[in-house]
């Protein structure tokens, strides 16, 4: 079976690293594979008692917490943008790489990336979430849930 396009999702951990790397070793051997880099901002409940207000961090004045919310993850999406450019430019000379960046459920979304993108392979970490993403992956491994309810095969790699 041959893979042209693969599925990385990243979450700046040491396994999803090594899965881009495993993803970029395939694309060495099997010409015109391209790979696309997900990284999901994970949704963090916030209690209704924390419903309050906060200042925005743009323009320093009150405004609600969902909008507050809203800013605080569109600035993740930027930052995260400039990273994963950082990241994919040692591998784009070699094979075409595209980034995506989205927000939700980490599983729900790269499951629902890779049937957008019919993808034939999502090479990932089998474990790795760092920072919010340790709070998201509490709820349930993603590995777990990709690997099982995935419509195509899922690689899933160690750290080393």
């Amino acid at each position: 079976m041959v893979f042209k396009k693969i599925l990385v999702p990243y979450d700046e951990s040491a396994y999803s690293k090594r899965a881009l790397e495993i993803a970029a070793q395939y694309a060495d051997e099997v010409k015109n594979t391209q790979i696309i880099v997900l990284h999901v901002v994970p949704v963090l409940p916030v209690p209704a008692m924390y419903l309050g207000t906060a200042r925005s961090t743009k323009t320093g004045e009150t405004t609600t917490m969902a909008a507050f919310l809203k800013e605080v993850h569109q600035e993740m999406k930027i930052e995260m943008a400039k990273r994963l450019q950082d990241l994919v430019k040692k591998y784009r000379l070699q094979h075409p790489i595209a980034t995506k960046i989205v927000t939700g459920s980490p599983a729900e979304k790269i499951l629902e990336v890779a049937k957008e993108e019919t993808v034939d392979l999502i090479v990932m970490g089998r474990a790795g979430a760092t920072g919010i993403g340790r709070i998201v992956k509490a709820m349930g491994s993603v590995s777990r849930v990709v690997s099982e309810k995935s419509s195509c095969p899922v690689m899933l790699v160690n750290k080393n």
